[in-house]
């Protein structure tokens, strides 16, 4: 550098700026300002929205119908339609906290009875988180209802869930976030269920058992939230779908 060369460079303790070190310092501010901004809507644009789900926390209703065990707690509502027949509601049945229902209601299996409890729900499925202490007998048909419809053999790709969790006591109750709490939960006695993304974008829920109609919550703890295919046979209990399938036939997909 030559004796009489100029050059400008920033001083913290000088001022004021020069026009030349002002006008690069307001370019460099814009282009970072644009750059955080456009990884700020990639990143949000990229993240996955919540589940429409719902718990109903310190929200006690009280609810009368049947209790069916077939495959998992279940309490089968009869509401009349004004003119029309009798409908069925099923809620899926849980005790408070990661625990199944069985303890609660397996004695009063095909009987009539009331609860009390706070409900869960996601996409058109529900369930009641009984209180403890809260079931009782009650007068009125206790006889178990029409069987199920019978929909076929299917193969369906999808992802295997806690349905307490799913339904609304977590969100996301579902992927890989979610595995260690739906592991405790299935390993505790929640029904588990099979969550299918249909081509049309709608979603399917569908109660997992063997080809038996018994409970699977053991023998699928090592797939829960992964990519899973699983054939079946496909029925139909009213409101709710159950895939009945050899748990050792399950495939995994990743």
């Amino acid at each position: 550098m030559t004796a009489n060369s100029e050059q400008e460079f920033f001083i913290g303790w000088q001022a004021p700026l020069t026009r030349r070190v002002r006008r690069h310092f307001v370019i460099g501010l814009l282009l970072a300002l644009t750059f955080i901004g456009a990884t700020a809507a990639l990143l949000a644009g990229a993240q996955r929205t919540f589940d429409p789900s719902y718990l109903e926390f310190g929200v006690q209703r009280k609810f009368s119908g049947v209790v069916s065990m077939d495959p998992y707690p279940q309490l089968v509502v009869d509401r009349a339609i004004p003119g029309g027949p009798t409908v069925h509601t099923r809620y899926l049945l849980s005790a408070p906290f990661k625990h199944g229902a069985d303890s609660l209601v397996r004695p009063y299996s095909g009987q009539r009875v009331t609860l009390s409890g706070s409900l869960l729900y996601n996409r058109g499925a529900a369930m009641i988180e009984v209180a403890a202490d809260s079931v009782r007998p009650a007068s009125g048909e206790s006889s178990e209802h029409s069987p199920p419809t019978v929909l076929g053999e299917f193969t369906f790709v999808g992802e295997i869930v806690d349905s307490k969790c799913y339904l609304g006591a977590m969100n996301p109750g579902r992927h890989l976030v979610h595995r260690a709490c739906a592991e405790r939960c299935i390993s505790g006695g929640i029904p588990p269920m099979l969550l299918v993304h249909a081509a049309d974008g709608r979603e399917y829920l569908m109660l997992l058992s063997d080809e038996n109609g018994g409970q699977v919550n053991r023998a699928v703890l090592g797939l829960i939230a992964r990519p899973v295919r699983i054939r079946g046979r496909l029925e139909a209990y009213e409101s709710i779908l159950v895939l009945r399938a050899n748990p050792a036939m399950y495939q995994r997909l990743d």
